[in-house]
């Protein structure tokens, strides 16, 4: 395997999921009534959430064992159970178009109605910033284990696994608040502690401290 065909590859993976995770997110609606949208939408990011904790833990046990090949085997059988699982999905309800529109004059309509509306303008800049500025670490872990702390791939795999028990615990506290709304400064004060947070992790060569 060459460098080449890994950026390959990670290019044409993001690539699929610009299309593949709007499409996944807008399948919710259809499944829950309006009451309960909050509730799914945290329960679904949770699962997904549970996933990020337990896979990487288990794969970064398995690396010793069988490879970082053996890994990409694995993640690649069990993809076609999670196609046929989402194949299996039957939403009750889809827009139906009037008529037929460009991909362009689509997304000029998206732009125009989030400029029309300036709460949902500011939600997305606000989650565009730990999208851009904070979650990108996720491709520097790998360094952070071997030559920072010195715990290599099972390490690597326990850092990834602690990160999703954070997101996992978030998911369902925000699932829990769906009843009663949840509030912008829930947000505003979420951005801060991840970046906090990133800034002692950054400077941290203490296991424990890190984790």
């Amino acid at each position: 395997i060459e460098m080449w065909q890994i950026f390959v590859l990670a290019f044409l993976s993001g690539l699929t999921m610009s299309f593949v995770a709007p499409a996944r997110e807008s399948m919710t609606p259809y499944l829950v009534s309006k009451e309960d949208l909050l509730n799914a939408i945290s329960l679904n990011r949770g699962v997904g959430y549970v996933l990020r904790m337990l896979t990487p833990a288990i794969a970064g046990v398995l690396i010793e064992i069988i490879g970082v090949d053996g890994i990409y085997y694995i993640a690649g059988v069990t993809y076609f159970f999670i196609l046929f699982a989402t194949w299996k999905i039957r939403t009750p309800t889809r827009a139906i178009r009037e008529r037929a529109t460009s991909a362009l004059s689509d997304m000029r309509g998206i732009l125009s109605y989030v400029a029309n509306h300036p709460t949902l303008f500011r939600l997305l800049l606000l989650s565009l910033v730990p999208m851009v500025f904070a979650m990108p670490y996720f491709t520097l872990l790998p360094i952070f284990a071997t030559d920072v702390l010195n715990i290599g791939a099972p390490g690597y795999g326990l850092l990834m696994g602690v990160s999703g028990v954070g997101a996992t615990v978030s998911a369902v506290l925000l699932a829990m608040r769906a009843r009663s709304g949840a509030s912008g400064w829930l947000l505003l004060v979420s951005i801060a502690t991840l970046g906090g947070f990133l800034v002692a992790f950054s400077a941290s060569h203490w296991l424990y401290l890190s984790l």
